[in-house]
C-alpha cells in the first residue's frame, strides 16, 4: 500500500460494479488473494516500541494518521515489521515469534487460526465493531459461530490494467477478459503477481470452473497446464506495485494484475492505462487487524486496533490512499467528491456486486501452492 492522492474517475470505477456477478455469468466464486492481494515490498523497521507492542503487515500502514488515538495515549508509534505478502509472517509466526498485531487478508484465516496463532477477540473491546459495514461484520474466516477472531479493516479490488495505445483494441470494451494476462498475443509483456492462490484461482476462473476455491485433482491438472502457457508468455510474476507501474510506463508491459491505487499513480504521471473491466468479474477483498494469542500486552493490542478502525483514520484512508475502510463513521466524515472519484460512495453495493475473495481451507491452499510451484518448474 502507498499514497496516492491521484483521482480514480467514478465512471470507469462504477462501471465494475453496476451488475452484480452471478454464477450463471461468471460460472465460479471467488477466492483467496493476497491481495491479494495485494504485497508490499519487505522491510525492517526501528520505530519506539510504544505499549510494548509490534505491528507486522503491509508497508504503508505505519501512517502515524492511522494510529492517532494511539499515539495520544502512549506517546509514540508501536513497532512495525513488514511482510511482502502474509506468508511471510505465518513463516514468521510458525518459526516461534510472538507479533502482537498483524494484518491479513480475510482468505487467510482458516490456515492461521488453525495453526493456532491468532487469539479469539473480545468484542466488547472492539470499540468501533458496531460500526462496521455491514458486508464485512461477520464474513466467513474472520468469525466462526460466535467467536471472533478479526477486526475487519480495509478493502478494494483488482483486475487489468492495460496501455491504452498498445493493447490490440479487440481486446477492451466488451470483449476485456483475464485471459488477457495468458494471451500468447502478449508474451513477453504481461505480468501478474506472484501468488500460489491468485494464479490458481485466475486460471480456474478461466477454465470456467464454478469451484474455485475447492479445486479436484483433474481440475488442478488442466489448471497446471494453464499455469504453465501463462508462466512462458509471461515477462515476469511480480512482487511489487512498482515494478508493475515502471514496466507499463516504459511499455515493457502491454497489461498487467493490479489494483487501482497503481492505475491512480501512472494516471498521476500521465501514462495512458485504463482499469479492465474483465467480463468474467472483478474481485474484491478484504483484510483486518488479528492478535496473538500470546501476546504479553493485550490492553496496547486492543488500543491498536481501535485507533486503526476510527473513523478518523477511515477518513484518513479513504482520502488519501482511496482505499475502503471497515467504519461506516468513516464515509459521513470524508469529502463526498473524493468518495466519489474513488467509486466509494455506496460501499456495501461496491462489496456485494464485486466477486469477494473466501476463505480457504489450509489443506486447499496447500494443494494449490503445490500445482503453482509444480508448474513453474515446467515453464
Amino acid at each position: 500500500m502507498s499514497k496516492s492522492t491521484a483521482p480514480i474517475t467514478s465512471d470507469i470505477l462504477k462501471s465494475f460494479l453496476e451488475k452484480k456477478p452471478t454464477r450463471r455469468d461468471f460460472n465460479y466464486m471467488l477466492a483467496a488473494a493476497s491481495l491479494s492481494i495485494t504485497t508490499m515490498s519487505h522491510s525492517s523497521s526501528t520505530q519506539a516500541n510504544s505499549g510494548d507492542i509490534t505491528y507486522m503487515g503491509w508497508a504503508g500502514y505505519d501512517d502515524p494518521e492511522f494510529r492517532e488515538n494511539f499515539i495520544k495515549k502512549y506517546g509514540d508509534l508501536p513497532a512495525f515489521d513488514f511482510w511482502s505478502d502474509a506468508e511471510d509472517g505465518f513463516v514468521k509466526l510458525r518459526s516461534g515469534a510472538v507479533i502482537d498485531v498483524l494484518h491479513p487478508c480475510t482468505d487467510h484465516m482458516f490456515k492461521w487460526r488453525q495453526a493456532g496463532m491468532v487469539a479469539e477477540l473480545d468484542p466488547e473491546r472492539l470499540i468501533h465493531l458496531p460500526d462496521v459495514l455491514d458486508y464485512l461484520k461477520d464474513i466467513e474466516g474472520p468469525t466462526e459461530g460466535d467467536k471472533r477472531y478479526m477486526m475487519p479493516l480495509d478493502w478494494s479490488l483488482e483486475t487489468v490494467i492495460y496501455r491504452t495505445d498498445l493493447v490490440d483494441p479487440e481486446d477492451v470494451g466488451d470483449n476485456m477478459s483475464w485471459r488477457i494476462i495468458y494471451d500468447d498475443k502478449y508474451k513477453g509483456a504481461i505480468s501478474i503477481l506472484d501468488s500460489s492462490n491468485t494464479c490458481v484461482q485466475l486460471a480456474a476462473i478461466v477454465l470456467g470452473y464454478d469451484n474455485i476455491f475447492t479445486l479436484s485433482d483433474e481440475q488442478l491438472e488442466n489448471v497446471r497446464e494453464l499455469l504453465i502457457i501463462q508462466g512462458r508468455n509471461l515477462r515476469y510474476y511480480w512482487g511489487s506495485p512498482t515494478d508493475v507501474e515502471q514496466s507499463l510506463a516504459s511499455g515493457e508491459l502491454v497489461a498487467a494484475f493490479g489494483w487501482p491505487d497503481m492505475y491512480a499513480r501512472l494516471l498521476e504521471q500521465g501514462v495512458p492505462v485504463a482499469l479492465g473491466k474483465p467480463k468474467e468479474g472483478v474481485r474484491t477483498w478484504a483484510c483486518g487487524l488479528i492478535m496473538h494469542p500470546d501476546t504479553p500486552n493485550p490492553d496496547a493490542a486492543y488500543d491498536l486496533i481501535n485507533s486503526f478502525s476510527s473513523p478518523e483514520a477511515g477518513k484518513y484512508m479513504l482520502e488519501v490512499f482511496g482505499i475502503g475502510h471497515c467504519n461506516k463513521i468513516a464515509f459521513d466524515q470524508a469529502s463526498p467528491e473524493i468518495l466519489e472519484k474513488f467509486a466509494l460512495s455506496d460501499p456495501e453495493s461496491f462489496l456485494k456486486n464485486g466477486i469477494f475473495y473466501e476463505a480457504m481451507t489450509p489443506e486447499n491452499e496447500a494443494r494449490y501452492s503445490e500445482i503453482y510451484e509444480t508448474a513453474k518448474v515446467d515453464i
